[in-house]
């Protein structure tokens, strides 16, 4: 390398001219461009920080608050049990769902397994209703139509 000020060779590695005695300002290609990577990716690293800490930070705090009070689910059974429809021997599976939030479900629907007493899974059967509204209850009746079903299983509460 030359020294800038005097402009004789000296070492690569030299801080000071051994000529002009004048301390040399040395910028290294490697500092450069690491300062450019760095400088391109903390503002990635930002926004990457920015779109996850919340949502941590959500999750945290909902599940100190759900320990403390479990938040219901947005359809709800309240009870269910078999129950006979009609004299003729019709059964079904009844209870209660409710709507625990501000919006009306245009279509709800619960969805039931049958099982016979061995445990085998034989059919399954379900029901629905339109405009469950806000905060109100749906006492619904799944028809039973598989005469060896000793026993059920709610699979599913939806709604849109």
């Amino acid at each position: 390398m030359f020294c800038p000020n005097c402009g004789k060779e000296i070492d690569d590695k030299a801080v000071m001219c051994p000529y002009c005695q004048k301390e040399l300002i040395i910028k290294s290609k490697n500092n450069i461009g690491r300062n450019i990577a760095v400088g391109c990716l903390t503002p990635v690293i930002i926004l990457i920080l920015m779109a996850t800490i919340p949502s941590f930070m959500e999750d945290g705090s909902n599940n100190s608050i759900n320990n403390k009070t479990k938040s219901k689910p947005k359809l709800e059974v309240l009870n269910s049990h078999n129950c006979n429809i009609s004299s003729y021997g019709g059964r079904a599976i009844c209870g209660t769902v409710i709507n625990n939030t501000d919006r009306t479900y245009g279509y709800a629907q619960i969805q039931i397994n049958l099982y016979d007493k061995n445990g085998t899974q034989i059919g399954s059967t379900m029901d629905n209703i339109n405009n469950l509204a806000p905060h109100t209850k749906w006492d619904f009746k799944a028809m039973v139509v598989e005469d060896r079903a000793d026993n059920y299983k709610i699979i599913d509460v939806s709604g849109f």
